[in-house]
């Protein structure tokens, strides 16, 4: 059998590190520039962008707030721990890297 011919694919999107702010493609979760590992989204498992990060009400774990917004819409459920997500309860996250940088418990309860 003779598999179909692919038309090439577009090249995939370059977001920033949203440690460094080095450019890198949006499913390479390792930063070329800092390497720092870089958190992902719960939804598409793309790189997380500092402009649009939420987390999930129920389990907290990071996701673009486009996408789970989107999901919630549609009646979904989170990824990760299958809660019911409704729209009205997602916010924006204001500093999404305090609880990775200083690594302290207390700054984790505080964005919770």
């Amino acid at each position: 059998m003779r598999k179909p011919e692919r038309g090439e694919e577009p090249p995939e999107q370059l977001v920033e590190c949203c440690w460094c702010a080095a450019l890198g493609p949006e499913t390479d979760l390792q930063c070329g520039g800092c390497q720092n590992q870089i958190p992902f989204c719960v939804v598409t498992g793309k790189r997380m962008l500092l402009a649009d990060w939420t987390t999930c009400p129920s389990c907290r774990f990071p996701a673009r707030m486009a996408d789970l917004t989107a999901l919630a819409a549609a009646g979904g459920t989170c990824p990760m721990c299958a809660a019911q997500l409704t729209a009205c309860a997602l916010t924006a996250t204001l500093d999404p890297l305090a609880p990775y940088r200083s690594g302290d418990a207390e700054n984790r309860a505080a964005n919770r």
